[in-house]
């Protein structure tokens, strides 16, 4: 059963704003698009692009969306993310995969994992490298706990899934580990790729 991929993107003219000591809003923008195109090619080589939701309420993204024949959710801004992407889950969804737009070394291999791990698990957490955040989760069904990105989501996550009656199970990827936010991010980047 191939879950339903939901990506959430930021506003291009609002990415990346802990990176603004270091970067211009330009140079923001355009690292952001290209996150979020590695992130939509790796999907696409795995999953069919009807089962993919892109959750932005940015323009450029939207018509990238659409040149990719994938599904959009517009409304991210009015309603929060954890908000946007409970509704954007689609009806016929018995599964979701949530992954965050800033993976910049995802390979399919790793959504391959998310998803083969997820046949075996209702909750399947891929944590950030210092395991704080969430940067992808599975859920079997949906709404088995809610979403809850942000400050310590990783934690969060496991205790709604221990009290949904389920174990968690933890993914430890680099593709999915590892995460563009701070200063650190981009130049622990810049040390191991020509990003």
């Amino acid at each position: 059963m191939t879950p339903f991929v939901l990506i959430p993107v930021k506003s291009l003219h609002n990415a990346k704003s802990r990176l603004s000591k270091i970067l211009s809003q330009r140079e923001r923008e355009r690292i952001a698009l290209k996150l979020f195109r590695g992130v939509l090619d790796a999907t696409l080589r795995v999953v069919e692009p009807e089962k993919i939701v892109i959750v932005t309420d940015d323009s450029e993204i939207l018509s990238l969306a659409e040149q990719r024949c994938t599904q959009h959710y517009k409304g991210t801004r009015a309603l929060g993310l954890n908000a946007a992407l409970r509704a954007a889950i689609p009806s016929s969804a018995q599964a979701v995969l949530v992954l965050h737009a800033d993976l910049p070394l995802l390979k399919s291999d790793d959504i391959l994992s998310m998803i083969q791990v997820g046949e075996r698990n209702r909750v399947v957490i891929a944590p950030d490298r210092h395991a704080v955040g969430t940067n992808a989760l599975f859920l079997k069904p949906p709404d088995l706990i809610k979403f809850s990105f942000g400050e310590k989501s990783f934690t969060i996550h496991e205790s709604l899934a221990k009290s949904a009656g389920t174990r968690s199970k933890v993914i430890m990827r680099t593709g999915l580990s590892f995460d563009l936010d701070t200063e650190d991010d981009f130049r622990d980047l810049k040390q191991i790729t020509n990003f």
